[in-house]
């Protein structure tokens, strides 16, 4: 904490932190990216909420998460930080791609075709996302 002045007034106020280097504002954005395809995908449906295969309540989980992660990656710089958000990313991958393998095993491939630029949007920020993560990783532990 440090001490400001306002009026003649001490006020405790968070300790400024180092500014963000530019892969970790990257990394930032394309956390609240992914969020912001999450809810769009859950808005998208809202409307068949009603029927009982529907897994709007999936993306609304997935959407708050990455939200979160996108404060959390903003608050936070840590080695561990950027390996655990790999692992987060490998395994949200792995999952979709093996729900749309088991939507085309069961014949209801319509549902991703549907939202087919939004899978690919949200699968495409998510790798640029590893991507980025990954160098950060390696760039902190060879400084270390």
């Amino acid at each position: 904490m440090t001490t400001t002045h306002h009026n003649g007034r001490h006020i405790a106020t968070p300790a400024t932190s180092v500014p963000m280097d530019p892969l970790r504002t990257l990394t930032v954005v394309l956390l609240a990216a992914v969020a912001v395809l999450y809810a769009v995908v859950f808005a998208v449906q809202l409307p068949h909420l009603s029927e009982p295969d529907n897994p709007a309540p999936i993306y609304a989980v997935l959407a708050l998460g990455y939200l979160a992660l996108a404060v959390t990656a903003a608050r936070v710089d840590t080695l561990r930080l950027i390996w655990v958000l790999i692992g987060i990313q490998v395994l949200v991958v792995a999952l979709f791609g093996w729900s749309v393998g088991m939507l085309y095993r069961e014949g209801d491939e319509a549902f991703i075709l549907d939202m087919q630029w939004l899978a690919v949007a949200v699968t495409l920020l998510q790798v640029i996302l590893i991507g980025v993560l990954a160098y950060r990783g390696v760039k902190a532990r060879a400084v270390s």
